[in-house]
């Protein structure tokens, strides 16, 4: 595992280092890690060109195969935040399963943000995977001359959706710690009010 995600960093450099115009980008951060059922990816880049120059256009992919079926049910889960820390270009995010388990794989995307709808959380979706599969991570920017483009995203697999409360549940809840807080300040009331005898 260590190897290949070694060569998928690599792999991204050498996708934003062999552009056209690439000679006028700098990578300054390209971090892809892996846990046991998701990837994640963070990178910021400068198109570092002053000259005026046409945009420069770049794509960023970053995949792995042969991740474990999860016991129970599975559901696919993206996550994406992109902000120009200077400049205004574009990026278009992506993350997908593939349970072809091909590297790179695009067979189900699993969300898309881009600048305008980040930070994106996207749905869990249900998922049918019968073995191994493979999770990609695309991302395709365009750069004007001076900008800087930071961008990070998470795709991953889980077995079982985490529990988001009710609304009925928490209205509950928040009425119920108001009537203890309210008992409790009663009682300190009504403490402080009564005499002590002169026997105490």
């Amino acid at each position: 595992m260590i190897s290949r995600l070694l060569a998928l960093i690599t792999m991204v450099a050498l996708v934003v280092v062999g552009g056209a115009d690439a000679w006028a980008l700098n990578v300054i951060t390209s971090l892809a890690t892996e846990g046991p059922s998701s990837i994640s990816h963070t990178f910021v880049v400068a198109n570092e060109d002053l000259t005026g120059t046409p945009p420069v256009t770049i794509t960023v992919t970053v995949g792995d195969t042969d991740f474990f079926v999860p016991t129970g049910n599975a559901f696919g889960h993206y996550v994406a935040d992109a902000e120009f820390l200077i400049g205004s270009g574009s990026v278009a995010l992506s993350g997908f399963v593939d349970t072809t388990n091909s590297l790179f794989g695009t067979e189900i995307l699993l969300g898309a943000a881009n600048e305008s709808t980040s930070p994106f959380i996207g749905p869990f979706v249900p998922l049918t995977l019968s073995g191994p599969y493979a999770l990609t991570l695309t991302a395709i920017a365009t750069l004007n001359p001076g900008d800087t483009l930071s961008f990070t995203h998470t795709v991953s697999v889980v077995s079982e959706v985490p529990p988001v409360p009710e609304p009925a549940s928490a209205v509950l809840l928040v009425a119920g710690l108001i009537v203890l807080g309210t008992m409790r300040g009663c009682r300190r009331r009504v403490r402080s009010s009564v005499p002590l005898s002169p026997d105490r």
